[in-house]
């Protein structure tokens, strides 16, 4: 099921994945009390970079590249957006946000996990979409 691209990645990979947990959970239910913080976080980057990866390898035929590391697609890009846009628009809906402000927000976390999964280096955005989604998510909490 897993297919390392060089040793010790899946280690590496699991060792992120705590770490922004850890620190997702932290800042969302201990410091802001406010779970929803912390699911837009995670379920954000967890269904953006699925999707993104799923659809990029597997259906991606327009690719680019904005460097000489990062190679993506068209459709995984695209993916990725609609994923974050759709996960946290529901999860706003859910904790009684109007779908008007559901729909804005959707579209600003869409828009923004679907940058961040775009320019992290490959791998690391593991940990940039959480922790970046984390971070916008606490400083529209606080506005």
């Amino acid at each position: 099921f897993f297919k390392e691209r060089h040793p010790g990645e899946i280690k590496y990979t699991i060792l992120i994945v705590f770490f922004v947990f850890a620190f997702s959970i932290t800042l969302s239910w201990g410091i802001s009390s406010s779970s929803l913080l912390g699911l837009i976080a995670i379920f954000g980057w967890g269904f953006g970079d699925m999707s993104a990866s799923i659809i990029g390898t597997y259906l991606g035929k327009h690719h680019y590249k904005l460097d000489l590391l990062n190679k993506k697609t068209l459709e995984g890009s695209l993916a990725s957006f609609i994923a974050v846009f759709v996960t946290s628009m529901t999860l706003l809906f859910i904790y009684n946000y109007s779908p008007l402000v559901s729909i804005g927000l959707g579209l600003f976390f869409g828009v923004f996990g679907s940058l961040l999964e775009l320019f992290s280096l490959r791998g690391l955005d593991t940990f940039t979409m959480p922790i970046g989604l984390l971070l916008a998510s606490m400083i529209l909490y606080l506005i």
